[in-house]
């Protein structure tokens, strides 16, 4: 192979790469990040100001008011999912029916809304925050102290890491979600109220958190 040969080939060579792949080029400017585990991407300070500037809009923005108005409309459509009982026993279908209507009439432990409207809320907060907590719990009615299954709504501010375990940050408990040493949620922390340092511990059996998830792990 002639010179002239060699240098075309090592020009080619040079030239035949990912774009992507290059660390710095004077052409474009650098892009801050690094490759690390999902859970070690934000922190809850970030997240919580994300979340913070995403209400501000909420309240100021009707462009990310009908925003979130769409998406609520299409998850959990205008009265929320309809559920129908559909087993072979037709005596066990009107029965389970018939309970189901009168639980999702006040389903809610804080409030009096119906199942519809809190599927609303759940796909609102949702779309706004990234996520939505849903606690299993049960309430008594106030006639003969018969006791239900209920639901409670949490919005995410209100999941953290408590002070007492703040040692254990990123090692047993991430941003107030209790891992086991496979890294499987054991149970969430919650504050009792967005001014209150109180803590509650729920079960990981007794919580549904409503997210998308994006990332393994």
């Amino acid at each position: 192979m002639n010179l002239w040969n060699r240098i075309k080939l090592a020009w080619f060579l040079f030239w035949n790469r990912y774009e992507a792949a290059q660390t710095w080029s004077p052409d474009y400017s650098r892009l801050p990040g690094a490759l690390v585990d999902a859970r070690f991407d934000i922190t809850c300070a970030s997240r919580q100001e994300i979340a913070r500037k995403a209400r501000y809009f909420e309240k100021n923005s009707a462009l990310v008011q009908r925003l979130c108005e769409l998406f609520t409309i299409f998850v959990a459509g205008p009265t929320g999912l309809t559920l129908l009982p559909n087993s072979s026993d037709k005596e066990w279908n009107t029965r389970a029916k018939k309970y189901w209507n009168d639980w999702q009439n006040f389903p809610d432990l804080n409030s009096r809304q119906n199942l519809g409207v809190l599927q609303g809320l759940i796909a609102w907060t949702w779309c706004l925050d990234g996520e939505v907590f849903i606690i299993k719990t049960r309430g008594r009615t106030r006639e003969d102290n018969r006791v239900f299954p209920r639901i409670q709504l949490i919005e995410s501010h209100r999941c953290s890491t408590p002070p007492q375990r703040v040692m254990d940050e990123g090692k047993s408990i991430c941003d107030g979600i209790e891992m086991d040493e496979n890294g499987r949620p054991m149970a969430y922390w919650f504050k009792e109220s967005s001014d209150s340092q109180d803590f509650r511990r729920v079960d990981a059996a007794n919580v549904i958190h409503v997210f998308e998830p994006t990332r393994p792990g």
